[in-house]
């Protein structure tokens, strides 16, 4: 049986990514890799722009 939403929510995308990514950028950050972690924080710049910021070097 078809039926019709009743609303919608809007998501982001890094809002939905970042339970995904967030291992990723751990491991990454805890290998001394942060360009990495830094790539992978672009996407979620908006939401954690201290984290791509320390990241970057440019605290």
């Amino acid at each position: 049986m078809a039926r019709c939403a009743e609303g919608f929510e809007v998501v982001s995308f890094s809002e939905v990514f970042w339970p995904l990514e967030r291992e990723r950028i751990a491991t990454a950050w805890k290998r001394g890799d942060f360009t990495a972690a830094k790539v992978l924080l672009e996407a979620h710049r908006d939401r954690h722009e201290a984290l791509y910021q320390l990241a970057d070097g440019s605290h």
